[in-house]
């Protein structure tokens, strides 16, 4: 095989997508997602289970996200309902955070009980090594 400087692959990207699709599977494996209609009532039932507030800061509001804490692309799903979080926008936007700002690090508990804290460090490496002090 000639070397062009791109890489070669045997398979070309999406056929075995195709393949899955045209026997009436789905486009991609271990990433099952709701239909509109059905992430509608699944957001519903994870943020009247947080009873309307923040499950992280629990501040009440009514513009609730749905945060998931796998995320689909490395195998979450939209219906295990134990592995979704409602969040206010600001606490939403604390789980991708520098860690250097402070980063909302989610642990599921079990039963839509989650145990939520800000962890600071210099990069993740420093926090999961435990050199940084974790605050909550």
């Amino acid at each position: 095989m000639k070397r062009s400087g791109r890489l070669a692959s045997r398979i070309p990207v999406g056929q075995a997508a195709r393949r899955r699709m045209r026997a009436g599977g789905p486009q991609a494996l271990g990433r099952p997602s709701a239909s509109l209609e059905a992430w509608r009532e699944i957001r519903a039932q994870i943020v009247a289970r947080a009873r309307w507030k923040c499950q992280a800061c629990g501040v009440p509001t009514y513009r609730l996200e749905v945060h998931h804490l796998r995320k689909r692309a490395q195998g979450g799903s939209d219906f295990d309902h134990d592995w979704l979080i409602a969040l206010c926008r600001e606490c939403h936007a604390r789980t991708d955070a520098p860690f250097r700002q402070g980063r909302l690090v989610i642990t599921p508990l079990g039963d839509g009980r989650f145990g939520c804290e800000v962890r600071r460090g210099n990069n993740k490496w420093s926090v999961q090594q435990g050199t940084e002090e974790a605050t909550p």
